[in-house]
């Protein structure tokens, strides 16, 4: 038996309904009656009738938007010999999502702004390519900082060319903005990045971010040290379930 889906192709057609939406509508191999077409006419103005939108509100067309997770820091080395900085952004998985070059004081003044973090604040990953998270442990609690609050808005970048060019990124960075979920209790207590107070980072361990934020919660104050988090954990099984 053959597979209808093998037989369909795709067409981009522009709905006028509710302000306009571009619609990508499957094409069999078979001629669309004028009933059909008329069907799916009328399917996609139910689905906007009914309240479903074309993008995300806020966001121009082709603007994603997600929340971040993670930030590292490595360097480029100009050959004027100036140094830029490369910021890696991860939104929860293992490889970053995207990165940006903080050529100017704006981008710079735009991302502490956000984050409420300096560049000095982010230690200094020396290899050549991102960091694959969950491969070191070591090495994530020492280089990414676990952020949260706020969003990354891109595009995907039309010069792409696959996974295979070294030259053009996949994603294209367009501007931060405050996350739009409402913060959990006491989370607006939180720095954005946790950090002890004795100076140290959380490391990426989710369990102990977890017990941190618990902590934070309860106390409305950070835990003194790692070790004194650990301590109240066991001292509190009922209370950090």
């Amino acid at each position: 038996m053959e597979d209808k889906e093998m037989l369909n192709g795709w067409i981009k057609l522009y709905h006028p309904g509710t302000g306009g939406v571009q619609c990508t509508l499957p094409v069999p191999a078979d001629t669309l009656s004028a009933d059909q077409a008329r069907g799916l006419y009328q399917s996609v103005q139910n689905l906007l009738s009914a309240g479903f939108t074309a993008s995300t509100p806020g966001l121009a067309e082709g603007e994603i938007k997600e929340a971040v997770t993670h930030l590292a820091q490595r360097l480029k080395k100009n050959p004027d010999g100036s140094i830029t900085a490369i910021l890696d952004v991860y939104c929860g998985g293992n490889w970053k999502l995207l990165h940006l070059y903080l050529n100017t004081p704006q981008e710079i003044e735009a991302f502490t702004r956000a984050f409420g973090l300096g560049l000095s604040d982010l230690p200094v990953w020396e290899g050549d390519t991102a960091i694959e998270r969950g491969k070191n442990s070591d090495r994530d609690a020492r280089y990414l900082i676990p952020v949260r609050g706020v969003e990354v808005v891109y595009r995907t970048n039309p010069k792409w060319e696959g996974e295979d060019d070294r030259k053009h990124p996949k994603r294209i960075f367009v501007r931060w903005e405050p996350q739009s979920e409402s913060p959990r209790p006491g989370a607006e207590l939180s720095t954005t990045a946790r950090v002890y107070a004795d100076g140290n980072r959380v490391n990426g361990n989710t369990a102990e971010q977890q017990s941190f934020d618990r902590y934070l919660t309860i106390y409305h104050m950070q835990p003194a040290s790692r070790d004194a988090l650990r301590q109240w954990v066991r001292e509190n099984a009922a209370v950090t379930a």
